[in-house]
């Protein structure tokens, strides 16, 4: 699967998934459904940009792949956090439903990209 269409699968299972989680949480108000949606954003985008990294270090030498791989890893985890204290400490977003969000969006997401990654056969290339 092409990191385009995997970010449109990926666009798609949050357009599905996220309007019922924010009627389901309506109750606890605006800004516990802005942390939600941004919990949610954050695990997509997370996992759209590892799926493309993974995707960019399989055509490397061992050696980059691991770099890319790890250094992806490490970087992401760096903006994640970062993007989460800013919201929680700088924007005063709630952070209960942003982390619980972050983390019920990013697991699955996590299983399905590996899902994904792992059911490709050995050096085939898509377009």
């Amino acid at each position: 699967m092409t990191p385009a269409r995997f970010a449109l699968v990926v666009l798609g299972l949050l357009a599905l998934t996220l309007p019922a989680a924010l009627v389901a949480c309506r109750s606890l108000g605006g800004a516990a459904q802005g942390a939600i949606a941004l919990g949610a954003g954050l695990a997509v985008l997370n996992t759209v940009v590892a799926y493309g990294l993974a995707r960019a270090a399989e055509r490397r030498p061992p050696k980059a792949f691991v770099a890319m791989v790890l250094g992806g890893m490490l970087a992401r985890m760096a903006c994640l956090l970062a993007a989460v204290v800013v919201a929680i400490r700088g924007l005063g977003v709630p952070q209960v439903p942003l982390v619980l969000a972050l983390l019920g969006y990013y697991v699955p997401l996590l299983v399905f990209e590996l899902t994904v990654l792992q059911r490709r056969p050995a050096g085939t290339e898509t377009r």
